[in-house]
């Protein structure tokens, strides 16, 4: 591996925070290049990882912006599948 997956978290309830962090948590194999969310809670959780990726309301817009290599889809699961395929 070149370096650190570019990874986006597309969710920011309970499951998104909980990926968040153990991504967060491996840093040599996962960097956290933004975080999706239809709420404010994308931003109160980029506050809590220490800020520094982007906070979206979009998934298209992130991954046009972010360049994601890797998209954790932490939402619905009726929501879950669109993305996946989307990604």
């Amino acid at each position: 591996m070149a370096g650190p997956l570019r990874t986006l978290v597309v969710g920011c309830g309970h499951m998104g925070v909980s990926h968040a962090r153990a991504y967060h948590g491996m840093p040599d194999a996962f960097t956290i290049v933004g975080l999706v969310s239809r709420g404010d809670s994308r931003s109160r959780r980029n506050a809590d990882h220490g800020g520094g990726c982007a906070a979206y309301a979009d998934v298209q817009v992130a991954r046009a912006q972010a360049k994601p290599d890797v998209v954790c889809s932490s939402t619905y699961t009726e929501t879950q599948a669109g993305d996946a395929k989307a990604a």
